[in-house]
């Protein structure tokens, strides 16, 4: 089976560009999506409106055991190495 090289460097670059897109916590908090910061955590309001960028830089996952609480989110931060990959990638 053959590799789409095209169709696998698209895809790739897709999903550098989501990763580098900055999340607007301010702007997610004012619709409603997030909601109160805890530390790295926010709650989530919303999974359903959370935009897809934002969905992919979920880190990590904590949902409380009663279910009394909203689940929390800790995203993935853009880093250097990050930032390097993404310029190498893109030329």
């Amino acid at each position: 089976m053959a590799i789409d090289k095209e169709a696998l460097r698209q895809k790739l670059a897709q999903t550098m560009q989501e990763l580098m897109t900055p999340i607007d916590v301010e702007a997610l908090r004012a619709e409603g999506i997030l909601g109160k910061r805890q530390g790295a955590w926010y709650e989530v309001l919303d999974m359903g409106r959370l935009p897809e960028h934002v969905r992919k830089r979920i880190n990590e996952m904590q949902f409380s055991a009663s279910g009394e609480r909203p689940p929390m989110a800790k995203f993935l931060k853009v880093t250097t190495r990050l930032e390097r990959l993404h310029q190498w990638f893109n030329g």
